[in-house]
């Protein structure tokens, strides 16, 4: 009983309490020392009713520690907060929530602080995690939010913030970011973790928090996704490659997941590629193993990076892979458009004239799935994985079990509960349309993708017709000098990127391509080109 005393003490002058709660504590130790010291006050009865007063009690964090001293040492308590203080810190805390609105209505006003804050401590261990943060930020933003008792309750749940903002993925709407932005980062962890998250969608602002996470950070990834897109968008490419070498791949180095430095590949290829960097570009695309969903899209991105290098010997060997039944329900709208360019490169334009036929035929389906996925409140799951939807859905399905429990657990015709349960169905409203627009931004994506696509097959089609007319001249000015369209170039022509090794041997293809063939191949080809 000293030892809880000592620590009551401790945590009374350690937590800058004022002469007047000094004074409290010293009240409590002549009161102990009174009961315990005084030999004729001193009986059996008295000291066992003391011991089993405090035997249920668990003090296991600051916050009740903080509770413990003002149940002890505030004389003048109500005996309702006193009971209900007890039943906390014997950790009953879904009878002490049931009996909240109880103590709001009938606690004196100078009780009315600690109390509301108390609340919220039972929300946060309940796991009513939604509705505490939004109690959290209502106070955050008023002058309760500088009260010790505040700052006591941010310290104890700062201990924790990035693991449960990260697994609660809490719904913030657009005005609680604009409070989060003004509140002062430095004074709490638990305000800082709240800046961060609520820049996981923002590339601007996310850039100055990514640099200042410590290694490890559960947001470094899915904010660094953002900050990159950004910085890629705007041509900023030297400053995404900082963040990449710098804050992304110790990250990824220190994962043990293969789709996370499958990703971290993917994105260093694509900044590669696109700061035409095509050699580097392309040994990272090779890097990525196909046991992940990410190797066949990293396939697809490394074909244009070989027409960019004419290496027409690869391209052609990983597209006739690309074209095998092993994908046929694999999201490829440019395969048939990469083979249309490189049959176009080589002037072999009744197999141009196939690829557009294949391109309609296999991008129907598609076109219908995509639109059907851009219906109004229609979700159809994406077949990649994708880390912000993953974190709406979890936050909107955390949603949706915490508003069945709050109504078990509290009187749901309290005016106060009321207000809760109805800002918490707002938040749900809001979080359904935030999933929403994430599946829209996917499946817009990937209409995008095939509107580009179509373009890019419109050109190569004015292309072929040119080039169709330029031959047809080139043939009557060349009657007598047959270099006709059927002039075969050597596997070593230099023009084409082929090189044919002194120890390598090639055989013909039979139509038949076996598992360890895949994306191993290479093509020799004719042009058709008239020189």
């Amino acid at each position: 009983m000293k030892y809880l005393l000592t620590l009551t003490l401790i945590y009374t002058f350690c937590s800058g309490a004022s002469a007047n709660e000094n004074s409290k504590a010293d009240a409590l130790l002549q009161n102990v020392d009174q009961g315990v010291n005084q030999n004729h006050n001193f009986n059996q009865q008295t000291m066992k009713f003391k011991v089993d007063d405090l035997s249920k009690i668990k003090i296991d964090d600051a916050f009740l520690a903080m509770l413990f001293t003002e149940w002890k040492s505030d004389e003048n308590l109500p005996q309702n907060i006193k009971t209900w203080f007890k039943s906390i810190l014997e950790h009953d805390f879904k009878k002490a929530l049931k009996n909240t609105t109880a103590i709001e209505t009938s606690a004196p006003s100078e009780y009315a602080k600690i109390t509301s804050i108390t609340k919220l401590y039972l929300l946060y261990k309940l796991g009513l995690s939604q509705t505490f943060f939004d109690g959290w930020l209502e106070l955050a933003q008023s002058e309760l939010g500088a009260t010790k008792e505040f700052i006591t309750l941010d310290q104890t749940v700062a201990l924790t913030a990035v693991d449960w903002f990260y697994d609660n993925a809490i719904t913030l709407s657009e005005n609680d970011k604009k409070v989060i932005a003004e509140l002062d980062g430095s004074k709490s962890l638990f305000i800082s973790t709240s800046k961060v998250w609520a820049s996981l969608r923002d590339g601007r602002t996310g850039l100055s928090y990514l640099k200042s996470l410590p290694r490890g950070h559960k947001f470094i990834l899915p904010l660094s996704t953002t900050v990159i897109l950004d910085l890629a968008r705007t041509s900023q490419l030297a400053t995404a490659g900082y963040v990449m070498k710098n804050i992304v791949e110790p990250e990824v180095m220190n994962s043990k997941d293969p789709r996370v430095l499958s990703r971290y590949y993917l994105l260093l290829g694509r900044l590669l590629y696109q700061a035409k960097a095509y050699d580097a570009a392309e040994e990272f695309y090779r890097k990525i193993p196909n046991s992940v969903p990410e190797y066949v899209q990293a396939r697809v991105e490394m074909a244009w990076l070989l027409i960019r290098k004419n290496d027409q010997e690869n391209l052609r060997g990983e597209l006739a892979s690309l074209e095998t039944a092993l994908f046929k329900d694999s999201f490829l709208p440019e395969l048939h458009l990469l083979w249309a360019v490189s049959n176009l490169k080589l002037c072999r334009f009744p197999e141009v004239k196939y690829n557009f036929n294949n391109f309609v035929a296999a991008n129907k389906v598609w076109v219908s799935k995509v639109n059907n996925a851009l219906k109004p409140n229609v979700k159809v799951d994406t077949d990649t994985y994708d880390i912000f939807i993953e974190l709406y859905k979890k936050g909107n399905k955390n949603l949706s079990k915490e508003l069945t429990q709050l109504k078990t657990l509290v009187n749901v015709e309290s005016e106060t509960w009321k207000k809760s349960l109805e800002q918490l169905e707002s938040k749900i409203a809001l979080s359904n349309s935030q999933v929403q627009t994430e599946y829209t931004r996917y499946w817009n994506n990937r209409k995008i993708i095939l509107s580009n696509t179509v373009r890019k097959m419109r050109f190569v089609k004015v292309e072929m017709m040119t080039r169709q007319a330029m031959a047809k001249t080139a043939a009557l000015r060349n009657k007598t000098n047959k270099v006709a369209a059927n002039q075969v170039l050597t596997s070593n022509n230099p023009e084409l990127g082929i090189r044919k090794k002194n120890d390598e041997l090639r055989f013909p293809h039979d139509g038949v391509i076996w598992p360890d063939e895949l994306f191993r191949l290479k093509s020799d080809f004719t042009s058709h080109c008239v020189k």
